[in-house]
């Protein structure tokens, strides 16, 4: 798949990848490399930072010090923000882009994924010399937005309706965690209505995975068209690829947002028998990687979840077409071999919200719970296997304890 195709699926039709661009994404991978080479011990003060961040009593230059140190380690952290105090957010969210330099910043606002961080992402993006703006983080970070907060700030300005760059901003806006289809509607009504809303709607329908379309889209398969709630897309008529090389030769000629967006209603229309066959037949992973551009899997998944989970047989069924394979009941963790910051924080949070942890627990072995335990949910994974281990006595698993200690392990 050529880069401009790629730049359809994931950017939206416009070119984000100028070589700054290329250079700070790149920038934000090597430093996750680098961290772990240079992980070392933290210095006391940074220790005694963290203990007041969750306390709220730290003070600003503090906050400003353990900000560096989550920001040099991101990547190699085993805990996530919420045992974090709001005071402690407030004063490491002031220093975006002043205090820290672009790629921390990027870094902390990925790791917090709060509306407070991701205003701080919006305001910078306007600011001469950023190398990454919020389109460019939006495009590499799949999760949905904690609120609407993005899109009512992003909607009284006319001139992105001009762009397509504004367009795919307006409508990676509208990818909020557990919002459908009736509170989205409320939103989208706020769009005029013209060709630009078409646009929006057409991005917002390439970022949502399948789970998402079949649950909030009405889509009749003897029509072309999908529809939230009252709002309709209309594509043109495309057939059915009945094998493997048709199937490749539709993703090459794919070109611009009209040509994806149209492909991926295809796929979703159709029997899948030829899609998964091909994927069957692929020995290599050059098909994943373009499902994968095309929003064909859960928000939940990385592409090295999907690839390696696939590799080492991982889920159980692999119907992504039809539902969210990264389910906890879909997982074989007998098979598990790699896991993404991303889907371990989904499965960690199924495990806290299922009545039935035990059973997935009491199979975890020391491999699998080492793959939690190596990733920003590792101080949840930790909680829960607490509580597992010591099921009448939810007071010896000290949550303030354990996290403390996994943030001890990160800086080891």
């Amino acid at each position: 798949m050529n880069a401009s195709v790629q730049c359809a699926l994931r950017c939206g039709a416009f070119t984000l990848a100028s070589n700054a661009a290329r250079g700070i994404v790149l920038g934000l991978f090597l430093a996750v490399g680098l961290t772990i080479f240079c992980s070392g011990k933290a210095s006391s003060a940074v220790d005694d930072a963290f203990p007041k961040c969750i306390d709220g009593s730290i003070v600003d230059a503090d906050a400003i010090k353990l900000g560096q140190a989550l920001a040099s380690h991101y990547g190699h952290l085993y805990f996530d923000a919420s045992i974090f105090s709001n005071e402690c957010k407030t004063k490491i969210a002031q220093g975006l882009f002043q205090k820290f330099d672009e790629i921390a910043s990027l870094q902390l606002v990925r790791y917090f994924w709060n509306d407070q961080f991701l205003a701080k992402l919006r305001e910078a993006s306007g600011q001469s010399g950023r190398s990454c703006n919020m389109a460019c983080l939006l495009i590499i970070d799949r999760r949905p937005l904690p609120s609407e907060s993005m899109f009512r700030a992003l909607i009284g300005d006319a001139s992105l309706l001009t762009t397509n760059e504004g367009r795919f901003l307006l409508a990676r806006s509208l990818v909020i965690d557990k919002y459908v289809a009736g509170q989205l509607m409320g939103l989208v009504n706020a769009i005029p209505d013209g060709p630009s809303k078409r646009d929006v709607l057409l991005y917002f329908y390439l970022l949502q995975d399948p789970p998402f379309i079949r649950a909030n889209f009405r889509q009749a398969a003897a029509q072309n068209d999908v529809c939230l709630q009252s709002y309709c897309i209309e594509f043109p008529t495309r057939p059915d690829a009945v094998n493997c090389q048709e199937l490749e030769k539709e993703f090459r000629a794919m070109d611009g947002l009209e040509g994806a967006a149209t492909l991926k209603f295809t796929l979703l229309r159709s029997d899948h028998k030829v899609l998964y066959s091909c994927i069957a037949g692929d020995a290599g992973t050059t098909l994943l990687s373009w499902l994968f551009e095309l929003g064909m899997f859960s928000l939940n998944l990385d592409l090295t979840d999907v690839v390696e989970g696939y590799r080492y047989g991982s889920f159980k069924s692999f119907d992504f077409a039809e539902r969210d394979i990264g389910l906890l009941q879909n997982i074989d963790f007998g098979k598990f071999r790699a896991i993404s910051t991303t889907s371990a924080a989904s499965l960690v949070h199924q495990l806290e919200q299922t009545s039935d942890s035990a059973s997935f627990l009491r199979n975890f072995n020391t491999s699998v719970s080492f793959l939690f335990q190596g990733t920003e949910s590792g101080a949840r994974f930790q909680l829960l296997m607490c509580k597992f281990k010591n099921p009448t006595a939810d007071q010896s698993c000290d949550r303030r304890q354990i996290y403390l200690e996994m943030i001890k392990q990160s800086y080891e």
